[in-house]
């Protein structure tokens, strides 16, 4: 066993002792995000979606000693570049100055910026989108202008609250891809709780995981990810884009204001495939291996709205089309729900909605349903139009 490959274990029996159930596929997930920050090529913009009080903190602390990473509470329209004249004290000036211009940055919780009022929160997320492509230059009211390059890789802890706020992903378009980690049982995950000694864990996991990471910061391994699995990553960017695209509708009858484009896919592309390189690099490999792969289908799928997410799931289990009463009753959904959500699966070109009859009432028309033959060869790693 190489010694990265014990560090991981390491990791997984950290987490199982301190944690009820813990999601070490989340877990995974979230430091081979960090793990790319040392690859050449884009960084891995990461979400770790999960409830209140479901271990996010405990999973992200640890990178601050691990990997360097600064860790912030809040954002503000002045965090990251401010107009200041004098002592500037804006993050990315005293983080990744000319001299060294890389960082990771670590926020505990962006559900604050997502619940911002939109002309508060419009230029924060503009900031951050130039902020991923490397270049912010910014005018300010006090003469000043401000210009920062860089590399920044940015992960963050988020409230499944964020399936609501659509307008993130059309501002920032594909530069963050999601995981979205099982809440822990219960009765169990409480009693667990009790037995915590927060001083004692805090040290555990951070001694765990800076001997996965510390090691990483300094590695040469740039692992290879084979023909075949660039196919296999190109089709999942190209099925999640879709996926994930907004489909317009009026606010009062929900009517379909017109049919959007999706996104292009290769900067989600490149996202997986630095997260798969950032997997293998956590075990010490210089090859993308099965388990990487494992881990970007399910970060991929993590990435699209959790509604749409349960509806192509089942659909992709399926022989063959199946009513909409029948998805309705399997996802334990409301049928106008159900129903509005395949139809915008349908706009988007995921999947296919036959009517059967032409009952005026939509929620009682019977309507065969199923996976498009373009989302069948996406998800077959076939498609390479």
């Amino acid at each position: 066993m190489s010694t990265q490959l014990g560090a991981w274990k390491t990791i997984e029996s950290a987490f199982h002792a301190d944690f009820h159930e813990p999601d070490m596929g989340a877990v995974r997930a979230v430091y081979a995000a960090a793990a790319a920050h040392f690859l050449p090529g884009p960084p891995v913009w990461i979400f770790d979606i999960a409830p209140p009080s479901s271990g996010k903190t405990e999973k992200l602390m640890p990178l601050a000693p691990a990997a360097g990473a600064h860790i912030i509470s809040s954002v503000t329209p002045q965090t990251l570049l401010s107009g200041k004249v004098a002592g500037d004290g804006s993050l990315l000036t005293k983080i990744a100055p000319p001299s060294n211009p890389r960082a990771i940055i670590v926020c505990k919780d962006f559900s604050q910026v997502l619940s911002m009022p939109k002309k508060t929160k419009g230029p924060i997320l503009a900031d951050f989108r130039d902020m991923y492509d490397g270049y912010i230059a910014k005018e300010f009211g006090t003469g000043e202008r401000k210009e920062w390059r860089g590399r920044i890789t940015f992960i963050a802890g988020v409230t499944p609250n964020i399936d609501i706020h659509y307008s993130v992903f059309q501002i920032l378009g594909e530069r963050f891809v999601q995981v979205r980690s099982r809440r822990p049982g219960g009765v169990q995950a409480a009693l667990r709780a009790f037995a915590q000694r927060p001083d004692k864990q805090r040290c555990h996991l951070n001694n765990a995981v800076t001997a996965l990471l510390q090691p990483i910061t300094t590695t040469t391994l740039n692992p290879v990810l084979s023909k075949e699995s660039q196919l296999i990553v190109a089709n999942l960017a190209e099925f999640v884009v879709h996926a994930r695209t907004q489909v317009p509708r009026e606010g009062y009858s929900r009517e379909l204001l017109y049919v959007p484009e999706s996104e292009a896919s290769p900067r989600l592309a490149h996202q997986l495939a630095q997260l798969a390189k950032g997997s293998a690099l956590l075990d010490g490999r210089d090859q993308v291996n099965q388990v990487d792969m494992a881990l970007v289908r399910r970060v991929a799928f993590d990435s699209m709205p959790a509604a749409r997410r349960a509806i192509l799931d089942h659909l992709a289990k399926q022989h063959g089309p199946i009513s909409q009463v029948q998805l309705t009753e399997a996802l334990h959904g409301s049928t106008t729900f159900v129903r509005r959500c395949t139809e915008d699966l349908t706009v988007v070109d995921l999947v296919d909605r036959k009517e059967v009859d032409d009952n005026l009432d939509p929620d009682q028309r019977t309507v065969n349903i199923s996976l498009s033959t373009f989302a069948v060869d996406l998800l077959a790693g076939r498609s390479q139009i």
